[in-house]
């Protein structure tokens, strides 16, 4: 089931953001491993290349980039 990833679109403020919380060493590791996500797949990267970036299946970072 091929079909088109979702575009990301983040704010300056919002990236950010992101980057605070993938650089800090006091998140849990599940909300850097989604910051990281966004941030890749907002790079422009497709799902798979994300996936093998941060340790995830295709399938699941389609469903986070759906959210």
């Amino acid at each position: 089931m091929c079909g088109k990833a979702v575009k990301i679109v983040v704010t300056e403020w919002q990236e950010a953001i992101l980057q605070q919380i993938v650089r800090s060493r006091t998140a849990s590791q599940r909300l850097v491993q989604r910051a990281r996500l966004i941030l890749l797949a907002f790079g422009g990267l497709l799902n798979g290349a994300v996936g093998e970036a941060i340790g995830l299946g295709r399938k699941q970072v389609g469903l986070w980039r759906r959210r």
